[in-house]
């Protein structure tokens, strides 16, 4: 599947929450905070408030800031996985934070 595919597919889900109303192009989702919002809506005991506050809401244009929401995002989720589901994902392959914030 083409990353264009896979990005219109990810907006579509994230729609259908309160939090990824918004979330009309890939950049609207490229900081995480949008993803982490629906998470933190989806699991609230396991992406609590404590976790969410971690996000940084006014990355903007910042590469870096972007990058290390998505890196907690990511982690967010492996670990979610891990912990909770009992899913070990390491053998997939991972997204590139790095790719995804630029």
């Amino acid at each position: 599947m083409e990353s264009g595919q896979l990005s219109s597919n990810l907006l579509k889900w994230l729609e259908t929450f309160h939090a990824g109303k918004n979330a009309t192009k890939p950049e609207d989702i490229s900081d995480g905070v949008i993803i982490a919002t629906v998470l933190h809506e989806i699991e609230p005991l396991w992406f609590d408030d404590a976790w969410l506050g971690k996000i940084k809401t006014d990355a903007g244009g910042n590469w870096r800031l972007k990058v290390s929401n998505l890196k907690k995002v990511t982690q967010g989720i492996n670990d979610y996985l891990a912990d909770s589901l009992e899913l070990n994902i390491a053998h997939l392959t991972q997204p590139d934070v790095n790719k995804l914030g630029e």
